[in-house]
């Protein structure tokens, strides 16, 4: 199914939100990903808060109900 995914910062993105609500796909994924740090949400700006795991600035708090 990743293979689809043409895009890797948003293949990070999307595991990413799928580690915050327990679906644990990093192990699949691990090797996809690249060394450089993107946004989370890039039309915020920069903060300091890295994910190291996802390789993501998180420049958004996500809070879900």
């Amino acid at each position: 199914m990743w293979e689809k995914m043409n895009s890797i910062v948003v293949l990070k993105r999307l595991g990413y939100l799928l580690d915050l609500r327990g679906f644990g796909t990093y192990d699949e994924l691990k090797d996809k990903l690249n060394d450089k740090f993107d946004l989370l949400n890039p039309l915020l700006p920069r903060t300091k808060e890295k994910n190291s795991k996802w390789k993501l600035i998180i420049n958004q708090r996500l809070e879900y109900a």
